[in-house]
């Protein structure tokens, strides 16, 4: 059973938020975000999903729960333990001079629990970001992660796919390259849409079948 939740490090975060305000404010124009939160200010999202699976006409429906507290304007607390760091600003508002793309950095786990059958689960990730904003209207976004599970022992014979074609084994790693667009239709109004291949494997290297 997984005993650790995103809920209760989101929890966490909000507090930490409470006990002092941001160094600055974002502005309603989600193009205008910065890759990494402004300090001292913390986001709490739940975004949902419904996906059809073909051929085998699975259905699944989920909710997440996500979270980041920015520390600096540079280095952030995201999800259950990992931290996204701020190479690169395009658009830095501290005087520091801007460059042509922001870039960032993240690594942690997203997920840790224990399970009488498989022991210590844990799930970790590592991903780079790239954003690039086009006059005042636009931003473009490329990022890669790996993401992971590692599971103590061992309990699956061979690896196999579900009914949703997702990959069951013990130990499975998966490498997803995303691209984004994202237009600011009016000051509050925005509208993106984004694409994603994915490739998994039954080892911790995604390289490694």
């Amino acid at each position: 059973m997984i005993v650790a939740t995103r809920a209760a490090a989101a929890a966490l975060a909000a507090a930490l938020a409470a006990c002092a305000a941001p160094s600055r404010r974002l502005t309603p124009r989600a193009v205008e975000d910065p890759i990494v939160l402004p300090r001292r200010m913390a986001s709490v999202s739940l975004r949902g999903f419904s996906a059809h699976y073909e051929p085998t006409d699975a259905r699944r429906s989920d909710a997440l729960l996500g979270f980041r507290y920015a520390f600096t304007d540079r280095l952030e607390w995201v999800d259950l333990l990992s931290l996204r760091y701020a190479l690169l600003d395009d658009r830095p508002v501290d005087g520091r001079p801007a460059r042509p793309i922001s870039l960032a950095v993240r690594a942690g786990v997203t997920g840790m629990g224990y399970s009488s059958f498989n022991g210590l689960i844990v799930l970790p990730v590592a991903s780079v970001e790239a954003l690039k904003r086009v006059a005042d209207r636009w931003a473009f976004e490329l990022s890669l992660t790996w993401s992971a599970l590692w599971e103590q022992r061992s309990t699956s014979a061979s690896p196999t796919y579900n009914v949703v074609l997702g990959y069951i084994s013990d130990e499975a790693s998966s490498l997803t390259f995303r691209a984004a667009a994202t237009r600011q239709l009016a000051e509050r109004v925005a509208l993106g849409a984004s694409a994603e291949v994915i490739q998994t494997a039954g080892c911790l290297s995604p390289t490694c079948a």
